[in-house]
């Protein structure tokens, strides 16, 4: 099982990063992503912080021993999350039963790893993966690991209204150690999943704010195809 649950102490830099999210995503009704290295504000050094910090790292390296661990900062990003309950168009994706990228067939022997940290408090969300019989509720500083394109998971419940959700998305590449550094398998999985992850995130926009009748088009049609693609 590749799912890893932790916590981050540091609970003043969470509640900054999710002030700036909050900040950044007002008046939005839908989910809101915001990529770490476009973020123009102190705010950053918190980011930097806590992704390279020993917790995390730390945490990665007990459960994949004998690894290279390199985040792969292109793909993270501050995530203003829908509620499960009520969530339309492309946000439905986010909290229905998936797989985060489609690569499980490309088998390099390189996991390409996600890290999701509550930002500040949630007690109504819950994360579920049924493969592995594992829910988690993440309120603030609490974590879990997932394998980006192996770890099936869903998300239920209801974000109270007159509040918020915030949480940190970070991005690993967890590289044997017999491979040598910036090995073939290394470059096409991070290629791979990087270029997955911006696509994805600008068709989801397509999908819930087209702004015109060709990005509704496009939008629509790779949400029925992502459906298609995680439920079968």
């Amino acid at each position: 099982m590749s799912v890893l649950t932790g916590y981050y102490p540091d609970l003043q830099a969470l509640d900054r990063i999710s002030e700036y999210t909050e900040e950044a995503s007002a008046g939005r009704t839908k989910a809101h992503h915001i990529w770490t290295e476009e973020v123009k504000s102190n705010v950053y050094d918190d980011i930097e912080r806590i992704r390279t910090s020993d917790v995390m790292l730390n945490v990665l390296r007990n459960k994949f021993p004998d690894t290279r661990i390199i985040n792969v900062r292109e793909a993270d990003e501050l995530y203003f999350a829908v509620s499960p309950v009520g969530a339309k168009g492309s946000d439905r994706s986010l909290v229905d039963c998936h797989y985060d990228a489609p690569f499980a067939v490309v088998e390099t022997g390189v996991k390409f790893y996600r890290i999701i940290i509550a930002c500040n408090q949630n007690l109504d969300v819950s994360t579920m993966f049924p493969n592995d019989a594992v829910s988690v509720v993440m309120n603030t500083g609490d974590f879990h690991g997932l394998d980006y394109n192996k770890d099936y998971h869903c998300v239920e419940g209801s974000i109270p209204i007159n509040t918020y959700r915030v949480l940190m998305k970070l991005h690993y590449l967890i590289v044997p150690n017999a491979k040598g550094v910036g090995s073939p398998d290394e470059v096409i999985t991070r290629f791979l999943n990087v270029q997955w992850t911006k696509l994805s995130r600008e068709f989801m926009r397509m999908s819930a704010e087209p702004a015109n009748i060709l990005e509704a088009s496009m939008g629509g049609l790779v949400n029925i195809s992502r459906t298609l693609f995680n439920k079968v």
